[in-house]
């Protein structure tokens, strides 16, 4: 049924069917750079719904109040849908002419239900090389992550941030997009990003954010211990700290910023740390909290 479409663009029959699958969610439309820090400036209500007959199914891409008018589980008589394959695959959208219609139920088979399910959230197995999914999941530590610019595309500028994530012996390059580009990271963190796309080029292979992705961030327990502290070392973002086990830390300047070269002339100094993998949260000492 939904594959009989003459051009890229039509407006078939009348069709009766299931909201099997339903994701709804807000995406930024349009960004802006505030006090040199990049935000969303619009946005808009999406949402994607898996439609089916019972025989076939077709993914409806609605924006805001349109978004309201399907609910999941439930079915309808739809009238003055536009449908389009120009991508390759089947999908619905609405119009002002468009009617929806409540009605009885519309009997879909297990098999179809997992169909819409996986068309609304694709699978996105945990990445191993080789593997040839549409998206993967990847697992690391934020080992280094970019500021994020506005980058010039074909709908104007959205947000762009490059990250790399640290695997045991394996480094990701990731390249996150809109929305996601805009999630609060931070160098350290132990952090899940589900939904890339891989991309191959010359042996190298790097991953971009998708309209699926999301980023779930591990809940750390701060570590508390003592240190004895040989080596200082200032630089633009934070300051470095060396023990006399040769374990680095990181001070971020919203936890301290004071004079280092007063802390040079005092090591060795001995201090009671808690820090989130090798990130201070909390000093006490006495040179940090004099004047």
């Amino acid at each position: 049924m939904f594959s009989k479409i003459s051009g890229p663009y039509s407006r078939p029959a009348p069709i009766k069917v299931k909201c099997v699958a339903k994701h709804t969610g807000q995406r930024g439309e349009t960004y802006e750079v505030v006090d040199g820090v990049v935000a969303i400036k619009t946005s808009k209500m999406v949402a994607t719904c898996a439609l089916c007959d019972g025989k076939h199914f077709v993914v409806a891409h609605l924006k805001n109040d349109d978004c309201h008018r399907i609910d999941d589980n439930r079915s309808y008589y739809i009238k003055g849908y536009n449908v389009s394959e120009k991508y390759g695959t089947c999908k619905m959208f609405f119009n002002p002419s468009t009617v929806v219609f409540s009605t009885t139920e519309v009997t879909v088979s297990p098999d179809l239900e997992r169909l819409c399910h996986h068309a609304v959230c694709p699978p996105s197995p945990a990445y191993q090389e080789g593997n040839k999914a549409d998206y993967c999941t990847l697992s690391g530590v934020v080992a280094s992550l970019s500021t994020t610019k506005l980058q010039s595309t074909k709908d104007g500028g959205v947000p762009l941030r490059e990250i790399e994530l640290s695997a045991g012996r394996d480094v990701f390059r990731v390249s996150l997009w809109r929305d996601v580009a805009l999630e609060d990271i931070s160098l350290s963190a132990t952090i899940e990003i589900s939904h890339v796309s891989v991309k191959r080029n010359n042996q190298a292979v790097t991953f971009s954010s998708t309209t699926y992705t999301t980023i779930k961030k591990s809940e750390i327990v701060p570590t508390a211990e003592e240190v004895e502290v040989v080596g200082i070392c200032p630089t633009p973002t934070d300051i470095k700290i060396l023990t006399s086990s040769m374990e680095e830390f990181s001070i971020p300047p919203h936890v301290w910023s004071g004079d280092t070269d007063r802390l040079i002339l005092n090591l060795p100094l001995t201090m009671l740390i808690k820090h989130n993998e090798g990130v201070i949260i909390s000093v006490d000492c006495p040179f940090f909290t004099e004047d």
